[in-house]
């Protein structure tokens, strides 16, 4: 800061007797934050953020959408959706450079959280403040098993032998309360005894179909199947389904592609409504 020490404690004193708070707890350890200085210190890095951001919308102002584009996204969407969505985007934007983090929504806001990516695309609204999310859709689910499942091919939609049976579902840990799924299950009155957990959708469906207990999927991720009769959809009393969330940081402005991406992506799912839905 090329301040020398007296002088630095000189202004920090200074500042202190202006605000009429005490900033810093000096001990024979060092000096830490009060809850004064730690606030002091949160709002000034807001306007920090906020000078950058400034920056950034006079770099972004008239230039071709190009760079690089990082976003994160459920590994559902990362596989069965985004593949459509980006093909048509390259199409009116080959110079932009696609960087997709796929995981879990607490891992998707932890990546977004660290401005590692700009924002992410999955079925849960975060409750902090410093986030900003936006519903962009409502996806359909289905309760799916295997075909050659018998005990419950035969029995339909029978409470206690969904009750017996093992749920493939998401990493309950990955969660701070119950998720997407969870609460659906919740809404058709059945309480899971038997578990098998995984953080990828993928591997849900997998053994769902090795007529391993049941699973709840979005309904493009099971269409292929269920035509095909790989797996069988246990009809249920009320259709289920989760809203696709887009969550991004407050404070930070997003770099051009990323707000050009953003308005395409809306703009495709208004259009494509039937692809989040069930086909059959």
């Amino acid at each position: 800061m090329r301040v020398s020490q007296p002088s630095l404690s000189k202004m920090v004193k200074s500042l202190e007797a202006d605000l009429g708070v005490v900033l810093f707890e000096r001990g024979k350890r060092g000096v830490k934050l009060t809850s004064d200085g730690d606030l002091l210190y949160q709002k000034c890095q807001g306007i920090f953020e906020g000078l950058e951001n400034l920056e950034q919308e006079f770099k972004n102002k008239n230039l071709e959408v190009s760079g690089s584009l990082k976003i994160g996204a459920s590994d559902n969407l990362c596989n069965y959706i985004l593949p459509k969505i980006f093909i048509e985007f390259w199409k009116k934007y080959p110079q932009v450079k696609v960087n997709i983090f796929s995981g879990t929504s607490s891992q998707i806001i932890g990546e977004v959280s660290d401005q590692k990516i700009e924002f992410g695309l999955f079925f849960t609204r975060p409750d902090e403040q410093r986030f900003f999310s936006e519903k962009l859709a409502r996806v359909e689910f289905g309760l799916v098993c295997s075909s050659r499942n018998v005990r419950l091919r035969a029995s339909g939609f029978n409470l206690k032998k969904l009750q017996e049976s093992y749920f493939i579902g998401s990493r309950i840990n990955d969660y701070t309360g119950a998720y997407p799924t969870l609460k659906m299950l919740e809404k058709l009155g059945i309480h899971p005894k038997l578990f098998f957990e995984t953080n990828s959708q993928e591997t849900q469906k997998k053994m769902a179909m090795e007529e391993y207990g049941y699973t709840v999927l979005p309904r493009f991720m099971v269409n292929k199947e269920l035509k095909e009769g790989e797996l069988l959809e246990i009809k249920t009393p009320q259709r289920v389904g989760a809203d696709l969330f887009l969550v991004r940081r407050k404070s930070i402005v997003l770099t051009r592609q990323a707000r050009v991406f953003e308005e395409f992506l809306r703009n495709y799912l208004k259009n494509n409504q039937s692809h989040l839905q069930f086909q059959g």
